[in-house]
């Protein structure tokens, strides 16, 4: 590449306004396109190679300036402000409607973790809770009078709320109730009691304890 034939740069700085593109980059696994991002990759090198001006540029860049910031600076001053006045009118704005609930995360020029980190599947459920717009009865009807609201659980409302905490599980289980626990041979109890085959021997032993506490108060 051509930081190892120039030892004397020690960073380099992509930019772009693509994140999965810069992702991509540094991905080594095989994938669509590869062949293309070579033949960039060896153009690239071969006009920074055969053209010293961006080095020049660079330089210059980095002067110090008294009278006027630099171009760099300028944008970055204006983005940090109207990310200021963003959050400020975000701040003040009483927010209707079915994302209002969900809506408490600031603004911001990039997305959130969890927009690359969760799971597909799970990121297209939790987009439909939180916005509201999804397959289920609060929604469609709204939206899709066609489609039926009730719940399969017998609720005529099927509701965000209902589908979180009341609604059947897949085990045919309603959410929010206690699963029954079943206990087998030697197991104990949440209070410390046996069960089982060791709840069977103590209460024999218990009897025969009994058995012979009577017959000594007999002879007696």
């Amino acid at each position: 590449m051509y930081k190892h034939s120039h030892p004397i740069i020690k960073h380099l700085h992509i930019y772009a306004d693509n994140y999965t593109a810069l992702n991509s980059i540094v991905e080594p696994s095989s994938r669509a396109g590869q062949s293309w991002a070579t033949s960039f990759q060896n153009t690239i090198m071969g006009f920074l190679n055969q053209n010293p001006e961006h080095t020049l540029a660079k330089d210059a860049s980095e002067l110090w300036c008294l009278d006027h910031p630099t171009l760099t600076n300028a944008k970055q001053m204006t983005k940090a402000r109207a990310l200021d006045d963003w959050t400020a009118e975000w701040k003040s704005h009483k927010f209707m409607g079915a994302f209002a609930t969900a809506n408490h995360i600031p603004p911001a020029w990039k997305p959130r973790d969890h927009f690359f980190t969760t799971k597909r599947e799970v990121y297209a459920r939790l987009t439909q809770c939180r916005t509201g717009h999804g397959f289920f009865g609060e929604y469609y009807s709204q939206f899709v009078p066609t489609e039926t609201t009730s719940c399969s659980c017998g609720t005529v409302l099927q509701t965000r709320d209902h589908i979180i905490q009341e609604a059947f599980t897949k085990t045919g289980m309603p959410r929010g109730q206690a699963i029954p626990l079943i206990y087998h041979e030697d197991e104990v109890y949440e209070d410390g009691e046996a069960s089982g085959g060791e709840a069977e021997q103590e209460e024999e032993e218990e009897e025969e304890d009994l058995s012979e506490g009577s017959e000594s108060e007999r002879e007696e």
